[in-house]
């Protein structure tokens, strides 16, 4: 997936567009984001998807550096109102560059032994979930499965941050 996320206060909200594994291998490979408006024929809607994108790549001289893999598991709930609870484990990262060449690219651990949780809904929490919450006792955190992997890989590779 070719993402972008946006995230205003506690909002977040998500541009995509599915990508065929040759066009991000291309990527990763060259760098050549451009050649991604050329490579395949994309509905209008996806278009824009990847305009916007190749412009905030260009904008902001990004470069794939990492790659973050992670096992998900979730469910789905539409009996109220819809909410997604997922659990992320195993959350690994390894360097970019590796990844095409035929090397066995080492993946580095992110966390060792954590599972993060993301719960999605509209609106408000509904009152079960909330009921969980005070009988586990758990407690809302920030956590970017991403930028921990950037300081994970950063033990091992000099990886560039933007700023």
């Amino acid at each position: 997936w070719l993402e972008i996320k946006n995230k205003r206060n506690q909002t977040i909200s998500k541009e995509r567009v599915h990508l065929p594994g040759a066009c991000l291998r291309q990527l990763i490979q060259t760098g050549d984001i451009l050649s991604l408006r050329k490579k395949y024929d994309i509905v209008k809607k996806d278009r824009l998807v990847i305009d916007h994108f190749c412009y905030i790549y260009l904008k902001g001289h990004y470069h794939p550096y990492i790659l973050v893999t992670y096992e998900r598991t979730a469910y789905l709930d539409n009996y109220l109102k819809p909410i997604r609870v997922t659990f992320d484990k195993n959350i690994q990262t390894t360097w970019a560059k590796n990844l095409f060449q035929g090397k066995n690219s080492s993946l580095y651990p992110v966390r060792r032994r954590m599972v993060v949780i993301e719960v999605k809904f509209n609106g408000q929490l509904p009152w079960w979930f909330t009921a969980m919450v005070t009988k586990f006792d758990l407690r809302r955190d920030a956590f970017s499965k991403y930028g921990n992997s950037v300081d994970a890989i950063h033990i091992h590779h000099n990886v560039p941050i933007s700023r």
